[in-house]
């Protein structure tokens, strides 16, 4: 694979997010916050200027999904809606195993399948479950080195990256 410039986007103690290429990886610890998903948002509308189309990949904590407040789903909702047309898909990742998480995700599913996004969506259990879906989405061969690359960065290696 070419070396694609990994790209800090925004980064909080509640959500990472960075960039290689065309391929867009967020880590939701924590989704309460609404003003750092609305900054996250303009983050990633500067972001989503420098590439034509991308695929975007989002590991999700658990216990994220059900603490979210109504304003936050809205945020969530309109930062999703803002990219339709340059956002080839999107994999939501839950990766815990057990019954609280298998619930969660049957729940990030029905949100997925009311969304009505025009680009196609999938949620899972497991990383590289995730990036193997997402890597051809884009008509690309890197995707799933890019996106295993993203994956594996911790909050202070991305600070580094910068």
């Amino acid at each position: 694979m070419a070396c694609l410039e990994i790209r800090v986007l925004h980064e909080t103690p509640a959500i990472t997010i960075a960039a290689a290429g065309p391929y867009c990886l967020g880590r939701w610890r924590d989704v309460s916050d609404v003003h750092g998903l609305r900054a996250m948002h303009e983050a990633l509308l500067i972001w989503a200027r420098s590439v034509d189309r991308f695929c975007a990949s989002n590991v999700v904590d658990a216990h994220a999904i059900i603490r979210i407040p109504e304003d936050g789903r809205r945020e969530v909702a309109k930062v999703q809606g803002s990219f339709n047309d340059q956002q080839a898909g999107l994999a939501t990742v839950v990766p815990a195993k057990g019954f609280f998480s298998a619930a969660v995700r049957g729940i990030v599913s029905a949100v997925v399948l009311m969304s009505r996004a025009r680009f196609p969506q999938q949620v899972f259990d497991d990383q590289r479950a995730a990036r193997l879906w997402s890597a051809g989405l884009i008509g690309r061969t890197d995707g799933d080195d890019a996106l295993a690359a993203l994956a594996t960065l911790e909050p202070q290696q991305l600070r580094a990256a910068q």
